[in-house]
């Protein structure tokens, strides 16, 4: 398996796809991204074990993490 070198990790070459823009192929590089549900899950987090951090610069605590609990019981779907 090819392995190709990013800001000093490694990651497995998955395949390679033709770049228009640099009219070549490029290769395609396995790197595991954060979903938007685990993205809102920190949020909300973050926000219930600090929320002094976020009072002081101006947020409404409460109504964000309200927002929050929404989206996350909206997109529950995409947890799994």
């Amino acid at each position: 398996m090819e392995i190709m070198k990013i800001c000093g990790k490694e990651y497995p070459v998955i395949g390679e796809v033709e770049s228009e823009e640099l009219g070549q192929t490029v290769p395609l590089v396995d790197i595991r991204m954060m979903t938007d549900y685990r993205w809102q899950q920190l949020c909300l987090q973050g926000r219930l074990e600090n929320p002094e951090l976020y009072r002081k610069i101006g947020e409404d605590v409460e109504a964000v993490i309200a927002d929050l609990r929404l989206w996350l019981e909206e997109n529950k779907e995409e947890a799994v």
